[in-house]
């Protein structure tokens, strides 16, 4: 059963300038619905996050702000990605996480779904 955690086939967790999101990637099911996810960065700056990719599909929503966000199933089984960035107190980028989400209706389904 897959389980609302980092999965174990997922990709190694990448860091763009210090800026980096864990987990990384999520599984989701109708089981566990929720996953929390953390941003870290190199700085005191704010983070921001783009779930639009994942909203407009019917995959996933990412809520919370600066560097806690909770990552709820939409009504769509997919996969999609959502990206977390991370500014300066003048606005400049620092850097960019990237956060794959999958969401399966069915516990057993394969990330081929």
């Amino acid at each position: 059963m897959r389980s609302a955690t980092a999965s174990l086939d997922a990709p190694e967790c990448r860091s763009d300038h210090g800026v980096s999101v864990l987990p990384c990637h999520v599984d989701l099911t109708l089981n566990q619905p929720k996953a929390d996810v953390k941003t870290t960065g190199p700085t005191n700056g704010e983070f921001s996050h783009n779930d639009a990719a994942c909203v407009n599909k019917g995959i996933a929503e990412v809520n919370g702000e600066n560097r806690s966000y909770v990552v709820t199933a939409g009504t769509v089984s997919g996969i999609c990605v959502a990206t977390f960035i991370e500014k300066d107190s003048s606005g400049k980028t620092i850097g960019a996480a990237k956060l794959g989400i999958a969401f399966f209706k069915r516990d057993h389904c394969p990330p081929t779904c």
